[in-house]
């Protein structure tokens, strides 16, 4: 693929994935601190441009679509 933006030929985008975990917190024997994990939750970054940084994709979806050919670049 070609960037759009910096028309470098690319075949991969980057993107950096936050973990987020929510705990239950409690008190045991009215004293001693407890936190119980809930849930965790993945969150992305947008997808760039490995050569020049800049925004491409803003969800994976658009990622896969993008890298396999299927949707042109939307952002402006």
């Amino acid at each position: 693929m070609i960037c759009p933006r910096c028309n470098r030929e690319i075949k991969r985008l980057n993107t950096t994935i936050s973990d987020i975990t929510s705990y239950q917190f409690t008190l045991v024997r009215n004293k001693i601190p407890s936190y119980k994990k809930i849930d965790i939750k993945d969150q992305h970054s947008p997808f760039s441009c490995p050569e020049c940084n800049r925004i491409i994709a803003a969800n994976e979806k658009e990622a896969i679509d993008f890298l396999s050919g299927k949707e042109k670049f939307r952002w402006f």
